[in-house]
Order: C-alpha cells, then sequence, then structure tokens
C-alpha cells in the first residue's frame, strides 16, 4: 500500500484479530509504513453473512455488550446491514440484518463511546435502513437512488462506493465462469454507480475513495489507485476525486490533517507525471514523503 502511495488505510476487521495485530506492528516501524485506522471485529445478526468478519449479536442486550467491548480498542465500528450481491440476479441476497430500531440503537451507543460507524451494505431497503438512522459511512451502496443520496447529503453520511469488486468480475467473467446475461448485469450495476457518483457528487455528499481490498481480484494499495481511476472515468471532476483519497476520509474519520500547509504532517507523494494531465499518472509514484522520511520505491530512506 505504501508503495503505491497509501499513507493511510482504514481496514474494515477480520474474526481473527490480524487487523487489530498489524496496528500494533505498524506503531513500531517509524514512520516507514501507513497509518492504519480499524475495527476490530465487525457485528452481524446470527446466522447472517459476514461470519469471516464479524461476531454475532441476537438482541439489544448482545448488540450493546459487543459495541462495549469492542470500543476500547478499535477506531470504527462496522456493522454488516446486509449480504452481498447475487450478480446472476442483480441484486443483493436477503433482506437487511437490523432493523431501524436496532441500527439506531447501534448509532447511539457507538456515538455515546465516540466510535464513527460504517456499514457494509448494498440494496436499496438496507441503505435507507442506515442512512435513517445515521450510520457514518456506507460502504459500497449498489442500488442507491437519488432520494437516498439527498438524505446522505443532508446529513452529511459519507459513501465509498467501491468499484474496484465488481470491475473485476466483469473484466474477467472466465475466472468465475459468468455467462453473457451475468456479464451483462454487472456491466448495468456498474453504470447506474457511475451514474449515482455523480448525482452524489451533485448532491453533496461527501465521497470516499475506498477499495474493498481483498476481495477477489483486488489488490491491496494499487486497487485504490484503481477506484480513482474508476471515478475520473465516471466522470467526477479530478479535484474531487483526488479529495476522496486525502483530505476528506481525513475529516471524516477525525484523523489529523495532512494538509499542505505549515504545523501538518508531510503526507505526501510525488509522482512522476501530473494527474491533472492524465489520471493514470496517480500509479507513477516516484517519492513518497510521511512523518519526516523520504524513501522512493525501492523503500530507499534519505
Amino acid at each position: 500500500s505504501l508503495l503505491a502511495g497509501v499513507t493511510l488505510i482504514r481496514d474494515a476487521g477480520d474474526i481473527h484479530g490480524i487487523n487489530t495485530t498489524i496496528r500494533a506492528e505498524l506503531e513500531q516501524t517509524n514512520g516507514l509504513a501507513p497509518n492504519l485506522q480499524i475495527a476490530g471485529i465487525a457485528i452481524r445478526k446470527t446466522g447472517r453473512y459476514g461470519s469471516f468478519m464479524a461476531r454475532e449479536v441476537n438482541d439489544a442486550e448482545s448488540l450493546l455488550q459487543a459495541i462495549r467491548s469492542l470500543a476500547s480498542n478499535v477506531d470504527h465500528l462496522k456493522i454488516l446491514m446486509t449480504g452481498i450481491i447475487d450478480f446472476k440476479l442483480g441484486k443483493v441476497k436477503g433482506s437487511p440484518q437490523f432493523t431501524l430500531e436496532e441500527a439506531g440503537l447501534i448509532v447511539k451507543t457507538a456515538r455515546e463511546l465516540d466510535l464513527p460507524t460504517f456499514a457494509h451494505c448494498s440494496g436499496l431497503k438496507g441503505i435507507q435502513t442506515a442512512v435513517e438512522a445515521g450510520i457514518d459511512s456506507i460502504e459500497h451502496g449498489f442500488f442507491i437512488n437519488r432520494q437516498v443520496l439527498q438524505k446522505m447529503a443532508d446529513k452529511q453520511i459519507a459513501w465509498v462506493p467501491t468499484f474496484s469488486p465488481v470491475d473485476f468480475q466483469w473484466a474477467r467473467p472466465e475466472l468465475a465462469g459468468w455467462d453473457a446475461e451475468t456479464v451483462q448485469k454487472l456491466r448495468n450495476i456498474l453504470d447506474s454507480h457511475n451514474e449515482h457518483l455523480l448525482m452524489a457528487e451533485e448532491l453533496g455528499v461527501p465521497l470516499v475513495a475506498g477499495s474493498d481490498a481483498g476481495s477477489y481480484g483486488v489488490e491491496h494499495g494499487m486497487a485504490l489507485i484503481d477506484e480513482l481511476i474508476f471515478m475520473a472515468q465516471a466522470g467526477l471532476p479530478l479535484q474531487s476525486v483526488l479529495q476522496s483519497a486525502t483530505s476528506r476520509p481525513r475529516k471524516c474519520w477525525g484523523v489529523t490533517s495532512a494538509d499542505i500547509q505549515k504545523g501538518t504532517s508531510a503526507d505526501l507523494i510525488l509522482l512522476e507525471e501530473s494527474p491533472f494531465t492524465s489520471v493514470q499518472n496517480l500509479k507513477k509514484v516516484q517519492t513518497i514523503l510521511k512523518d519526516g522520511f523520504v524513501f522512493n520505491q525501492a523503500l530507499a530512506v534519505y
């Protein structure tokens, strides 16, 4: 990730505590690694999607207990609001995991503990529930609509669109064995996502770049750059594209600013050519500056 020019990561958690361990290890690297924000273990309804990253809750008491036990060692609380997309059917599997009342309790409890919330969420019903409850950030958000985006803008709820996982399956259908009909459904999902991205920008939804790295075909580091390229190709102005991966996530996540001004941390990358000439130049990272260190692609420190 650092070699791709990424100096701040929000990891969405796992059931084994890997993200917690890695954060502790990175704190000992003296700046030669990205800063890591973690969600520890996510929460999900008993028997529902997400066994590889979430602990189960089945009532208000277990929900409160889970959030309070996580709060002391995480930076964000992740909620699995929905299942995943059935690409053959072109829609989200199942109903939302949490009711509006339950989602509201999650948000209320997290805010009492100064814990930002974000939700794995696609499908209109799930997104509506998350937005009505006031969850701070919607991850993925496939099958969203203008009405919900307007509510997100009004509440300043962030949206992390994550094109990469779907784009990979559309671009390489032979790896998953998708037929022509499924490939067309994947294309339709991506086209709709492009339209809603521009709609979100128009309405003032805080857009944050995120790659869903670790998903099938989505590599850590470079996948975030791919995400920025997808945003630009959709028609988002390059300034907004860059803000989605620099100043905006820091503001949304309560992280110290890295804006280029006196007194801020010098988390900068030097590119071989300007991204305003071609967005593909974001892949041409020459030098990285972080926490007083300067190093090149070979991690040679100056």
